[in-house]
């Protein structure tokens, strides 16, 4: 793209951080400078490129992090030397702070920002380094309050003044009687409630040094008719259309005075301030300031700066208007070449986009020419167009610099950024842990447990406040995520395995065209002493897998054994009852894998995890990362050289900072057969070597470039475990892994079936997200399948998030469905908006239920079942779950335990 232009200017100024600026008399002839005032967040790095590509000058961004900052930071750049006076305004009415603008200027002094009841650290500093004499104060007690006065006294100013009337039309008034005589040049007239028409006005009065006067809309107040009157002044300029300042207050002010009363005004408020520009600096100025009509404050703050017009920047770009103007103030010498940050393609020349311009020369005149060379690729040269073609298998950020000749004058060299990204749908990264508790990362409230990682994934993306599980035990939730259905309709229910065909969120991106992996515990699969049974991950859609096959045995970290004892690791005597091997894919068949005896089988997961994203980094993937810890059996690898993952949680003499029951398997009955002198210890070990291993994925994703291009999420299967020496409420001392919820794995409570869940993607999830919608492990699939326009070709329950992961609003749950069938407890749940129903049994209708309103009880504590004015919400609530589930497809053990659900009989009310 080229696009050719002429501007005829002298100088422009930009206000936010950084950038050095070029006096006025230090400008390139016929070029001009620019600053730009307000922040990143409002004026936009693209926004600054268009406008850099108007002049040869230097430019100059001032801002701050508030309203007050930004003031300060004017102040500063302005008076670098101090000031002997200062003018304080409120941060809040637009009109006092406008009427003062004028007034700072013929002072000579900065106009800083305060808060009514109190000065900003920002400013109270700024004043410290000003050291004024004298402060002016615009704005009546209403506004500032008497203490402002007291805290510049105490700094040390001397006299403080303050000018306030009955109104902002009054106090407007007595600023103007104030500081300007009788007979000045112009006066401008503007509204008291419309800033975005109104705030250029401030620029245009302050470069001459005429009042600014505040009208109603409708009427002309007694206070600006008073001052008219005083004033005389030989014409009057309105800002804004009819519809700021009505014709009829032209019109009286024109009887009132004789004088010409000129309307300065557009479509907007960009053209408005233009229109001002035009008329006021018709024959040029030697500065222009750019900020948003957004935010008054801004604008109002630039126009003090200097001696030349505001101009407006919007949210979609830099308006007709704007670029009209600056045509129109200047032209340049220089030819002038922008390029903004570029995206493209690896492996292909991609033509980049540019902008030229120049006052003088035809295109034929023109050269592009090559200051620096790319680093991780080409340029090519032809004529005026560029192209560009990464290295291959490159995927990252890149840069060059280009500039333009046009046979007597060269453009200052342009830094080209270039993003070399991978065409197509985002990748997935989805990590479950294995029995993490809502409270178990420092993101929700952990104490103890170190998971820095993780609570920075946190602080950079989205975090749900209410997300659940599919079931509060782990093959029953991990169906519900595959498949997107509650666990009242998944196909598993109890331990098992998925049939031969059965559709999944893995297989539905396979056959779009994602490479698909799964290292970990997959635990929806079944072994024999003859092999695999069933459930296999490659028929569920997964092209790679390295991990356990079935739930049984994912509950070792060490693959040991009598005839392959550990030797470098702490002693690890036999897991007698579970398979001392691996599975992993060969082709469309699983086979059994060995690895060394002293490796940590999560090690593995999470070596095979990166080395799997960095062969698939040029084609869109989807990584399933069931990780097992922090599920018992609790044994972390000892610290290598550098690392502090378990030393954390030692003293200077290997015993655990904290309190701890020694764990003795004997005693125990569930088969975890390693003794452990330090069971906490341990599980936070574990806990930070997971969030340790998040990280590294984050790390390698970053480093090639696919930052933006991918989601990460994190959650866990289900509530905290009571297992291997970790019981939750033995003794004193407790993680509060459940967060303060009731219960843990295996039950219905809030603390067996809510966890932690995150999710991040730069570009995509605002930093700071939080996610207060009621959401659940089986809303992933769809979330997974829009992200990359996949269609899922059965029925799900889930809801895509997507919408809350950018910052949008979805549809919302009618209600969410547990059920559970386990020795520790049997039973179902409904939540319907704040209500929520735990059935305690399903083998009779009249099984005993509990009914909870989490608004007010998310807790769990207080049981308001049988409260007669709740009868009609139990009601309701039965009905739902009793209309919820199917019976459940497969039973591998129908002698053992039933999984079929008795309706539950609903109560008269």
């Amino acid at each position: 793209m080229r696009l050719w232009t002429a501007l005829l200017m002298a100088v422009t100024v930009l206000v936010a951080p950084g950038g050095a600026f070029a006096s006025e008399g230090q400008s390139l002839p016929g070029a001009y400078n620019m600053v730009l005032v307000g922040g990143s967040g409002v004026l936009p790095p693209q926004q600054l490129v268009e406008l850099r590509a108007t002049t040869t000058g230097d430019t100059l961004r001032i801002g701050g992090s508030s309203r007050f900052g930004t003031a300060a930071a004017v102040s500063a750049q302005q008076y670098p030397s101090g000031s002997e006076n200062v003018v304080i305004t409120t941060g809040s009415d637009f009109a006092d702070a406008l009427a003062a603008v004028p007034v700072a200027s013929s002072l000579d002094a900065p106009l800083l920002l305060t808060q009514s009841d109190g000065l900003p650290q920002e400013t109270r500093a700024e004043l410290q380094r000003l050291a004024p004499q004298s402060a002016l104060v615009v704005g009546a007690e209403s506004a500032i309050g008497e203490w402002i006065r007291r805290e510049l006294r105490m700094l040390g100013i001397r006299t403080v003044t303050r000018i306030g009337g009955i109104d902002r039309y009054d106090t407007a008034a007595l600023l103007s009687e104030s500081h300007f005589d009788r007979g000045v040049e112009s006066v401008f007239v503007v509204s008291g409630l419309e800033f975005a028409a109104g705030v250029s006005a401030g620029a245009a009065a302050a470069s001459s040094s005429e009042p600014i006067l505040i009208s109603h809309r409708d009427f002309v107040p007694d206070a600006l008719r008073r001052e008219l009157l005083r004033l005389r002044p030989k014409r009057v300029f309105v800002v804004g259309d009819a519809s700021i300042v009505s014709s009829r207050v032209v019109s009286e002010i024109q009887f009132m005075l004789g004088v010409p009363v000129a309307r300065l005004s557009g479509p907007d408020s960009h053209a408005t301030a233009a229109a001002v520009s035009a008329r006021v600096f018709k024959n040029g100025a030697t500065m222009v300031k750019i900020a948003t009509n957004l935010d008054f404050v801004d604008a109002l703050l630039a126009g003090g700066f200097g001696r030349g017009p505001v101009l407006f920047s919007s949210e979609a770009g830099i308006p007709d208007a704007t670029l009209a103007e600056l045509d129109r103030l200047g032209e340049f010498q220089r030819p002038i070449l922008s390029i903004a940050p570029q995206t493209v393609n690896p492996d292909s020349a991609s033509p980049l986009t540019m902008f030229i311009a120049d006052s003088d020369s035809s295109p034929s005149d023109l050269e592009l020419r090559i200051v620096d060379q790319p680093r991780h690729g080409s340029l090519e040269v032809v004529g005026l167009e560029v192209g560009y073609t990464s290295d291959p298998g490159y995927l990252g950020p890149d840069r060059l610099s280009l500039s333009i000749a046009d046979g007597l004058f060269t453009s200052r060299p342009v830094a080209v950024d270039i993003t070399v990204r991978r065409a197509g749908p985002p990748n997935i990264v989805m990590i479950m842990a294995d029995d993490l508790g809502y409270g178990d990362l420092g993101s929700y409230g952990q104490q103890y447990i170190k998971t820095p990682r993780l609570d920075a994934m946190a602080a950079n993306g989205a975090r749900f406040t209410e997300f659940y599980s599919g079931s509060p035990w782990c093959p029953p939730a991990r169906s519900t995520l595959m498949t997107g259905q509650h666990g009242g309709r998944s196909f598993l229910r109890h331990v098992g395995w998925f049939p031969e065909g059965q559709q999944t969120i893995a297989k539905s991106l396979r056959d779009d065209g994602y490479s698909t992996a799964l290292f970990g515990k997959w635990g929806l699969g079944q072994l024999s002493g003859q092999g695999l049974v069933g459930g296999s991950p490659i028929d569920a859609g997964f092209e790679e897998f390295t991990g356990y096959l079935s739930h049984r045995d994912a509950h070792a970290y060490y693959l040991d054994s009598p005839e392959t004892p550990a030797e470098s690791t702490p002693a690890h005597p036999y897991y007698s009852n579970l398979r001392q091997f691996l599975y992993t894919s060969s082709g469309t068949d699983v086979r059994p894998m060995m690895i060394s005896p002293d490796r940590y089988t999560h090690d593995e997961f999470i070596d095979r995890s990166l080395d799997f994203i960095e062969e698939q980094r040029l084609e869109p993937f989807f990584l399933y990362l069931p990780v097992t810890i922090p599920h018992a059996e609790l044994v972390v690898p000892p610290d290598e050289p550098g690392e502090n993952l378990l030393g954390q949680y030692l003293n200077e003499d290997g015993t655990s900072i904290f309190p701890e029951i020694p764990y003795q398997p004997e005693l125990d009955g569930l088969g975890y057969d390693r003794w452990n002198d330090k069971p906490r210890a341990t599980y936070a070990a574990m806990v930070s070597r997971l969030d340790r291993d998040v990280g590294r994925i984050q790390d390698l994703i970053i480093e090639l470039g696919l930052a933006e291009d991918t989601l990460i999420v994190f959650t866990s299967d289900n509530g905290p475990h009571d297992e291997g020496g970790i019981e939750r409420l033995a003794g004193d001392f407790s993680f509060d892994s459940a967060g303060g919820l009731a219960g843990g794995k295996y039950h219905l409570t809030e603390g067996g079936i809510r966890v932690p869940a995150l999710a991040w993607w730069p570009g995509t999830i605002a930093p700071g997200t939080v996610i207060d919608k009621q959401a659940a492990l089986w809303d992933l699939a769809p979330t997974f399948a829009e992200m990359a326009d996949t269609e899922l070709r059965w029925a799900v329950d889930g809801i895509s998030l997507l919408p809350e992961l950018t910052g949008e609003s979805g549809r919302s749950h009618p209600y969410l469905y547990w059920e559970t069938f386990t020795p520790f407890f049997t039973g179902v749940a409904v939540r319907r908006d704040d209500w929520k129903l735990i059935r305690s049994g399903v083998d009779s209708p009249f099984d005993p239920v509990a009914l909870f309103d989490l608004s007010v009880d998310p807790y769990e504590l207080d049981d308001v079942s049988n409260d007669p004015v709740n009868c009609s919400v139990v009601r309701q609530l039965i009905r739902i779950a009793n209309a919820a589930r199917t019976p459940a497809p497969f039973n591998p053990n129908p002698l053992t335990v039933s999984l079929d659900v008795v309706p539950l009989a609903t109560p008269e009310c």
